[in-house]
Protein backbone atom coordinates (compact mmCIF):
# COMPACT_ATOMS: atom_id res chain seq x y z
CA UNK A 1 0.00 0.00 0.00
CA UNK A 2 0.96 3.20 -0.14
CA UNK A 3 1.28 3.89 3.33
CA UNK A 4 3.60 1.18 4.00
CA UNK A 5 5.85 2.91 1.79
CA UNK A 6 6.56 5.28 4.20
CA UNK A 7 8.43 3.04 5.86
CA UNK A 8 10.85 1.90 2.88
CA UNK A 9 14.37 1.73 2.25
CA UNK A 10 14.75 4.47 0.14
CA UNK A 11 14.04 7.93 0.63
CA UNK A 12 12.52 8.25 -2.80
CA UNK A 13 10.31 5.77 -2.08
CA UNK A 14 9.43 7.06 0.79
CA UNK A 15 9.02 10.35 -0.85
CA UNK A 16 6.99 9.10 -3.16
CA UNK A 17 4.57 7.85 -0.73
CA UNK A 18 3.84 10.89 1.03
CA UNK A 19 3.65 12.83 -2.26
CA UNK A 20 0.90 10.60 -2.82
CA UNK A 21 -0.83 10.82 0.40
CA UNK A 22 -1.09 13.93 0.13
CA UNK A 23 -2.68 14.34 -2.72
CA UNK A 24 -5.02 11.96 -1.07
CA UNK A 25 -5.93 14.94 1.60
CA UNK A 26 -8.22 13.85 4.13
CA UNK A 27 -8.58 10.12 3.12
CA UNK A 28 -4.62 10.22 3.97
CA UNK A 29 -3.64 8.09 7.33
CA UNK A 30 -2.41 10.37 9.89
CA UNK A 31 -1.50 8.39 11.96
CA UNK A 32 1.33 6.74 9.41
CA UNK A 33 2.26 10.31 8.51
CA UNK A 34 2.59 11.06 12.50
CA UNK A 35 5.24 8.59 12.48
CA UNK A 36 7.05 9.30 8.90
CA UNK A 37 7.26 13.26 10.75
CA UNK A 38 10.93 12.25 11.95
CA UNK A 39 12.28 10.59 9.15
CA UNK A 40 16.00 10.43 8.28
CA UNK A 41 15.28 12.59 5.06
CA UNK A 42 14.01 16.25 5.03
CA UNK A 43 12.62 15.75 1.27
CA UNK A 44 10.66 13.27 3.07
CA UNK A 45 9.58 15.22 6.39
CA UNK A 46 8.43 18.62 4.04
CA UNK A 47 6.47 16.35 2.44
CA UNK A 48 4.93 14.68 5.21
CA UNK A 49 4.53 18.08 6.33
CA UNK A 50 2.80 19.18 3.45
CA UNK A 51 0.54 15.58 3.36
CA UNK A 52 -0.41 16.19 7.09
CA UNK A 53 -1.74 20.05 5.98
CA UNK A 54 -3.42 18.26 3.18
CA UNK A 55 -5.66 16.03 5.60
CA UNK A 56 -7.07 18.78 7.55
CA UNK A 57 -7.15 16.49 10.69
CA UNK A 58 -6.80 18.07 14.02
CA UNK A 59 -4.76 14.93 14.91
CA UNK A 60 -2.29 16.61 12.65
CA UNK A 61 -1.80 19.25 14.51
CA UNK A 62 1.36 18.23 16.99
CA UNK A 63 2.75 16.64 14.54
CA UNK A 64 2.90 20.25 12.22
CA UNK A 65 3.96 21.75 15.51
CA UNK A 66 7.23 19.51 15.57
CA UNK A 67 7.79 20.14 12.04
CA UNK A 68 7.95 24.07 12.38
CA UNK A 69 10.77 23.44 14.41
CA UNK A 70 13.25 20.62 11.98
CA UNK A 71 16.36 22.07 11.66
CA UNK A 72 16.02 22.14 7.81
CA UNK A 73 13.90 25.48 6.36
CA UNK A 74 12.54 23.57 3.46
CA UNK A 75 10.79 21.47 6.28
CA UNK A 76 9.52 24.20 8.44
CA UNK A 77 8.46 25.99 5.53
CA UNK A 78 6.05 23.58 4.49
CA UNK A 79 5.05 22.83 8.03
CA UNK A 80 4.15 26.85 8.34
CA UNK A 81 2.21 26.45 4.49
CA UNK A 82 -0.19 23.73 6.53
CA UNK A 83 -0.19 25.30 9.94
CA UNK A 84 -1.42 28.71 8.33
CA UNK A 85 -4.96 27.07 6.99
CA UNK A 86 -5.34 25.89 10.54
CA UNK A 87 -7.87 27.54 12.58
CA UNK A 88 -6.03 25.70 15.24
CA UNK A 89 -5.16 28.76 18.15
CA UNK A 90 -1.53 26.77 18.82
CA UNK A 91 -0.95 26.32 15.01
CA UNK A 92 -2.31 30.18 14.75
CA UNK A 93 0.51 30.95 17.22
CA UNK A 94 3.22 28.98 15.88
CA UNK A 95 2.42 30.67 12.73
CA UNK A 96 3.09 34.26 14.25
CA UNK A 97 6.50 32.88 15.87
CA UNK A 98 7.25 32.11 12.38
CA UNK A 99 6.69 35.02 10.79
CA UNK A 100 10.17 35.82 11.83
CA UNK A 101 11.85 32.83 11.45
CA UNK A 102 15.49 33.81 10.10
CA UNK A 103 14.79 31.86 6.68
CA UNK A 104 12.97 34.35 4.09
CA UNK A 105 10.90 31.19 2.65
CA UNK A 106 10.03 30.07 6.01
CA UNK A 107 8.49 33.89 6.85
CA UNK A 108 7.02 33.82 3.71
CA UNK A 109 5.09 30.45 4.09
CA UNK A 110 4.10 31.65 7.25
CA UNK A 111 2.30 34.92 5.77
CA UNK A 112 4.69 37.54 6.22
CA UNK A 113 5.08 39.97 3.18
CA UNK A 114 8.50 40.57 1.79
CA UNK A 115 10.83 44.08 2.95
CA UNK A 116 10.11 46.74 0.65
CA UNK A 117 13.50 47.50 -1.58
Amino acid sequence: TVTARLTAADWRDRLAAATALAAMGARADVAALTRAVTDRSPFVRGAVATALGATGAAAAIDPLLLASRDDTPEVRQAAAAALRISADARARARVAELLRDPDPGVAAAAGARPAAP
